[in-house]
């Protein structure tokens, strides 16, 4: 899975000390984000721009497994990430 990046910046130099990020643009390939972290600066309405790589998903876990009901009938159930399908 190819990793993407977020652009983040912040507008003022309290918001800096304050730590509050503010998301841009996400799912970009790193070149991408280069590009349009170049042009965000150059508007200039921001104090700091930056690239951060994106945290990827787990893949969902699918699990089958036999089961019986009260009278003892058994069935296959289905469970992704602990949830019955």
């Amino acid at each position: 899975m190819p990793k993407t990046y977020a652009i983040k910046a912040n507008r003022t130099p309290t918001d800096v000390l304050a730590n509050n990020d503010e998301t841009l643009e996400t799912g970009y390939m790193l070149e991408e984000a280069r590009i349009a972290s170049i042009q965000y600066q150059k508007i200039g309405h921001f104090v700091a721009v930056w690239i951060e790589e994106e945290d990827t998903k787990a893949a969902p876990r699918i699990v089958r497994r036999v089961e019986q009901d009260r009278t003892g009938v058994k069935y296959v159930a289905v469970y992704c990430d602990n949830w019955p399908v």
